[in-house]
């Protein structure tokens, strides 16, 4: 205003009354600069922060992927560890079930578990004798051979299960001890039928193997099996 009022007083062109104003184009040009260069510096501290909030949320996501990995982790143990620990309940139930002695005239009796364990070694005897196949698989519908079939495949289920569990090697030693001699005889057997039958039976096999249950037979039905099952000589 003071250039103006300035101009207007003082005898000048309209050229030079333009030129006047020079200084003030000039103060508004280098405001415009400063105010510029302002925006830049705070678009940039603005750009580090945004930038510093997304590696705060990545590794946030990295944090909690990993707390989920464990927690999945730890499920599993805890699925696999009540799942194991339920079949094992109810093998040891009807384990208990087959084992109870009845009295026969104030004496004990053999239990289930002892009879069906005698009864597949007799027929695995048949076999080392050379019986008819088709008199012995007769004489196995007899329900006496089939007492243990429940309870041993559950044993087998189990092994399986442990052995698709890295962690799992005390539950494997626990369930070593299971595999008696009487559950050595049926499994023999159970796994003579099924391979007289055409059936598949890898699951039993492995299991007969792993535990070295065939040290377990006596002669004559360690016999019968290997005549039915020639590959596993080496192992007796």
């Amino acid at each position: 205003m003071l250039n103006f009022i300035y101009a207007i007083q003082s005898d000048q062109s309209g050229g030079t009354f333009g030129d006047t104003f020079g200084a003030a184009n000039a103060l508004f040009s280098g405001t415009a600069l400063l105010m510029l260069v302002l925006a830049v510096s705070l678009q940039r501290e603005e750009l580090e922060e945004v930038r510093k909030e997304r590696n705060d949320t990545r590794k946030l996501l990295e944090g909690q992927e990993e707390l989920n990995e464990l927690q999945k982790e730890a499920l599993e143990r805890q699925n696999f560890t009540q799942t194991f620990n339920s079949l094992l309940n109810s093998a040891l139930q009807e384990k208990n079930r087959l084992a109870i002695r009845p009295v026969v005239d104030g004496r004990l009796g053999q239990s289930e578990y002892s009879s069906s364990s005698f009864f597949c070694a007799s027929l695995l005897e048949k076999v080392s004798a050379g019986v008819r196949t088709e008199l012995i698989l007769q004489d196995s519908i007899n329900k006496l051979a089939n007492k243990n079939f429940f309870y041993v495949c559950m044993l087998v289920h189990l092994t399986n299960l442990v052995d698709r569990n890295n962690e799992a090697e005390d539950m494997a030693s626990l369930l070593r001890s299971l595999f008696d001699e009487e559950c050595a005889y049926c499994l023999a057997w159970y796994i003579v039928k099924s391979t007289i039958l055409n059936e598949k039976n890898d699951h039993l096999l492995v299991v007969f193997s792993a535990f070295e249950m065939i040290e377990m037979l006596d002669d004559e039905a360690l016999n019968g099996f290997l005549k039915t099952r020639p590959e596993y000589a080496e192992l007796a």
